[in-house]
């Protein structure tokens, strides 16, 4: 099992770190996109305040995700080493911030989540 948790992490910092970095990208398009003066009419609307805001908390939810990266490697590391509790802390610490940040980034640190749960399953080990 202490091979799944390092699979998993390393596995979920990869696709929590690129799929973070997409949505940094996309966040950055939008920006681009709302800076030209012939769509000054489309960004007055109301709903598409409430648009940007979401993808403002979505973009800094990532930064998140791409320490997640660090982070889940570490982890996976840990539990190799078989300290299940730090490894699952390490594993799970990156996808609570974000998702309390922006649910949407659930998606993308679902593979941490399992790790982190399969981490404190392990078993301490005996000299």
């Amino acid at each position: 099992m202490r091979y799944f948790v390092l699979t998993l992490g390393i596995l979920g910092g990869l696709f929590a770190a690129a799929l973070g970095m997409y949505w940094i990208g996309q966040y950055n398009d939008l920006q681009d996109l709302i800076s030209r003066p012939d769509m000054a009419e489309v960004v007055a609307a109301a709903d598409m305040q409430v648009q940007v805001a979401k993808l403002t908390s979505l973009m800094r939810a990532s930064y998140v995700l791409i320490a997640g990266l660090f982070l889940g490697i570490a982890g996976g590391v840990m539990g190799m080493r078989r300290s299940g509790k730090i490894a699952a802390g390490l594993m799970l610490v990156a996808p609570v911030v974000a998702a309390v940040m922006a649910p949407t980034t659930l998606i993308a640190s679902f593979l941490h989540i399992i790790g982190g749960a399969l981490a404190f399953r392990l078993k301490a080990s005996t000299p």
